[in-house]
Formats: C-alpha cells, sequence, structure tokens
C-alpha cells in the first residue's frame, strides 16, 4: 500500500466513535456533502445474510465479467490489502485513486466523529459514481437495514444469503430481529433474491408489503447437483421464471453451501434479465453464469494453501469462518472432501463469538487441535490462546494453546502420527495473517 493511503487511512481510523452504534446519520450526512455519488452509481446488486456474502457476490461479479459486461464490487473486511474492498472488473482499485478519494471524503467530513467503515464506504461510493460500470455489486457490512451501503439509491435487486445468529450485540439475538434487518436493504422497485432461511415469512411479508418479486428458494426454485452439473428449477409459482430449468457446471469451490451459493448468484441474473435489467442476450448471460460459476473463488473460503517452510505433504485449507452457521458448512464440506477422515485444526476467535456452536460441528473429527490469536492483538478484541483453549476444553474438545502460529506447525510436523490434513479457521482477520504469509495453491 502506498505511504499516502496508508496515511489517510490512519486519519479515519481515529475517527471512530468510542462506542459503535449502526446508524445512517453520519454516514448520510457525509453524502450529502460529498454532492450525494450513491445517486450516480451503477445499478447496483445489494447482497445481505450472515453466511456465502462474499462467495455469493464472487459469483454474480465473475458471471457478469464473463457475459462480456462491466463490474465494480464491493467487499468488506479484506484479507490482506484494503485495496480488496473495492474492485473494478476484478481488479483492485489503484493506489493513487484510492488515496483521493479517502483524503476527498477526510476532508469533507471535516473531523465529525464516524465509524471506519462509514467514512470508507462514502469514499468507494464517490469511487464508483466516477466510473462507468453495467454493474456494481455491494456487500453489507454488518446487517441491512442500518448498513452504510444501504444509502445506495440505484438498487435493483436484493440479495439475502442464509441468516443466522452472529453480532447479537448489534443485530439483535434472535433470527426474526436479524432477518428483519438484513431483508431491508430491499427497496420498492426492486426484486428479493432469498437463499432458503430459518424465518421465510419475514422475507415474503417485506416483498408483498414493498409489492416487488421475490425469489425464495425452495418455494420458488431448488437445486440439484450431479458429478458433471447443477441443476437450478424454477417452480410454477416463482415469479419471472415460473417451470424454466437450466443446467449449469458444479462450481469448483468445496462444499453443499458453494452450490447454493452459486445458485443464488445465477437465479438474480436471470430474474434481472427477465425484467429487463441486463443488456445482454439470454444465451451470453447462461453461458457467463456458467463460465463464472465453474471458474469463480473466494480467497479464505476453504481455500487449498501451502505454508512456507511446512511439510509439502499435507493439504491445507484456509477458512474465516467465525459463527455456528458457516462452521457447519465447512464441517461438512471437508467430511465430504477428507472421505470422513481425520484433520488437524488450527484456530483463533474474536471475542463475542459463540465459541461453544462453532466448535460442536468439528468434535469428533479433529486428531490435533492448536489455539492461537492474532499477530495483532493490542485491542484485546481476540481471546488468548489460553482462553480459548480453555473454554474448548470446557465443551469437550482438548485444544493446545501455542505462542503463535509457527509453534502449532512445527509440532504437527514433529507428529508423524497425525494426518496430513490440516484445517486453519475461526476469523477472518486471522486468515488473512495466514494468506499475508503463504501461496495458494489448487
Amino acid at each position: 500500500m502506498s505511504a499516502e493511503s496508508e496515511r489517510w487511512l490512519e486519519r479515519l481510523r481515529a475517527l471512530h466513535p468510542r462506542k459503535i452504534d449502526l446508524s445512517l446519520e453520519r454516514c448520510a450526512r457525509l453524502l450529502r456533502a460529498l454532492d450525494s455519488p450513491q445517486d450516480r452509481m451503477p445499478p447496483v446488486i445489494h447482497i445481505a445474510g450472515t453466511n456465502g456474502k462474499g462467495s455469493t457476490l464472487a459469483c454474480i461479479e465473475a458471471s457478469l465479467l464473463e457475459a462480456g459486461l462491466s463490474v465494480q464490487a464491493y467487499t468488506s473486511p479484506h484479507l490482506c490489502r484494503f485495496h480488496e474492498r473495492m474492485r473494478f472488473n476484478a481488479t483492485p482499485i489503484a493506489d493513487s485513486a484510492l488515496a483521493t478519494y479517502l483524503e476527498r471524503a477526510a476532508l469533507a467530513n471535516a473531523q465529525q466523529p464516524i465509524t471506519f467503515f462509514e467514512i470508507t464506504t462514502a469514499a468507494a461510493f464517490l469511487a464508483f459514481a466516477a466510473e462507468p460500470a453495467d454493474f456494481l455489486v455491494l456487500e453489507t457490512g454488518l446487517g441491512g437495514r442500518l448498513d452504510a451501503t444501504n444509502l445506495a439509491t440505484t438498487t435493483r435487486a436484493a440479495v439475502l444469503t442464509p441468516v443466522d445468529i452472529d453480532h447479537v450485540q448489534f443485530l439483535g439475538n434472535n433470527l426474526e430481529t436479524i432477518t428483519r434487518e438484513k431483508v431491508a436493504i430491499a427497496k420498492p422497485h426492486t426484486l428479493i433474491v432469498s437463499a432458503a432461511q430459518p424465518c421465510p415469512d419475514i422475507v415474503l411479508a417485506h416483498a408483498h408489503d414493498l409489492k416487488i418479486p421475490c425469489l425464495l428458494q425452495g418455494r420458488d426454485f431448488t437445486t440439484r447437483c450431479e458429478e458433471t452439473a447443477l441443476f437450478l428449477h424454477f417452480h410454477p409459482c416463482a415469479p419471472l421464471l415460473a417451470n424454466q430449468e437450466f443446467a449449469f457446471p458444479p462450481p469448483a469451490a468445496l462444499g453443499t453451501h458453494q452450490r447454493d451459493n452459486a445458485a443464488l448468484a445465477a437465479t438474480t441474473l436471470l430474474a434481472l434479465h427477465e425484467q429487463g435489467g441486463i443488456a445482454c442476450s439470454s444465451k451470453n448471460l447462461v453461458q457467463g453464469i456458467s463460465r463464472g460459476i465453474a471458474t469463480f473463488s473466494q480467497p479464505a473460503r476453504l481455500q487449498r494453501i501451502s505454508i512456507p517452510n511446512f511439510d509439502r505433504r499435507w493439504e491445507v485449507r484456509l477458512d474465516g469462518a467465525h459463527n455456528p452457521h458457516a462452521a457447519r458448512a465447512i464441517a461438512h464440506a471437508l467430511h465430504e472432501h477428507w472421505h470422513g477422515e481425520p484433520y488437524c485444526m488450527i484456530i483463533a476467535m474474536m471475542r463475542g463469538k459463540n465459541i461453544d456452536s462453532f466448535l460442536e460441528p468439528f468434535a469428533g473429527k479433529v486428531a490435533r487441535a492448536f489455539a492461537c490469536e492474532s499477530a495483532d492483538n493490542e485491542t484485546g478484541s481476540f481471546l488468548t490462546a489460553q482462553e480459548l483453549a480453555t473454554h474448548a476444553r470446557k465443551g469437550g474438545i482438548e485444544i493446545t494453546p501455542t505462542s503463535s502460529r509457527a509453534e502449532a506447525c512445527a509440532t504437527l510436523a514433529e507428529d508423524p502420527n497425525l494426518p496430513k490434513r490440516l484445517l486453519v479457521t475461526g476469523s477472518l482477520y486471522f486468515a488473512g495473517e495466514w494468506l499475508q504469509e503463504s501461496h495458494t495453491s489448487s
């Protein structure tokens, strides 16, 4: 990262309020001072949910690009470099452009309190408004209704990935409340495309109140995956796409959850096209979706990596999962991929997470586990290795605390009897540290 970009990011972090409250007022004020770039952005596909947002976004982005369309994308958090959050045709924003938009946002904000996510989202909106594109695929940061991204006014589709319990201090501690917060990204004159949900009636009621189409997995469309194809079938009741069926290649990404993410992405684009919202032929779009599903990937989603100075015979999978729903998905995916064989684990988790429920899907499957903490834990936001190990032990899982990732790897390498399969998980921030020092593999 350039010194200028880093300097502005540090300045913006200093404006962060001591207490975070979800609100649109601060970012709305700043956007007004910036002459409302949210009104000038390309058509937006807005994604909310608890898990799968990044992968669904990556599949939509890849499919649109493969169909010959131009695409902007906004994701968070980043794994290695802040630039990853803003992409233009799959290329992260340039240093000079990032510094320019951060500076404009900072000067317009005039030192007023604002969260780091809010002010950097305003800077991103400036960047997206300045460049023409066919679509902007926008991922919420936290929640939906009061998320800074929900100030976008050019939304065409609201996509809802699976909702589960997470961030209870901000979103509430029950699925009904959390679902209402997340589905609120849907606005009049948009459409909703939703994964199967624990509270589907809330999603359908929101669509009914807004008088907009809603395609809900299970009610309106279903998927079936075979070895060579992912079938997407639309039921007779489905709006826009009734009684249609499509066959796409199965995604290369591991896990049943990635098939559902791909189906959600494909349904969104097919429905938008049916409404006349995508300027390409049906043939080109279906071919683009096929290539997008077959090739899309998302870093730190069961990504295979190689660790420097570590035994190359090990298969190492990295996943930023940090809540129980995600843990269940990756445990199931690894059970399929590794044919039920045991594996080792290195884990770090932030405070405030449901540790017991997160670890439960891995019980009985892990041959050896180590607890770490983030290398950058000055704020104490991560559990210490000892705290995590103690908590896990109370839940019946034996995890050894270690002082560092290097120590955990060294200990694993010393034991010839361990299965040479390793999962690294528990936090996207922790995953980012591994990616900065590792090499990806197929």
